[in-house]
């Protein structure tokens, strides 16, 4: 299996290259990652797939996920990753 080494903050977006900002993923799940959000952060393709679903998911929770990244910096990788 091949394995591609994918940036959660891209670099064409200053991401840095270290063990924070970076993982080691599938080829094809870098890919699919790419193909559905470009370059967007993680609070970014929240925020996409939360538009997207509006009309199927609920106004309450569609209010808590905006709450969400409201209150975190969505620019720094260490709000949303694990080390």
């Amino acid at each position: 299996m091949k394995y591609n080494l994918h940036h959660r903050v891209p670099k064409s977006r200053f991401g840095q290259t270290n063990d924070l900002n970076c993982e080691m993923v599938k080829v094809t799940t870098h890919d699919a990652i790419h193909t559905l959000f470009s370059n967007e952060i993680f609070p970014e393709q929240i925020a996409r797939l939360t538009n997207m679903n509006s009309r199927v998911l609920k106004p309450e929770i569609i209010k808590e996920i905006w709450d969400i990244l409201r209150y975190r910096d969505i620019h720094n990788p260490e709000e949303w990753y694990k080390e």
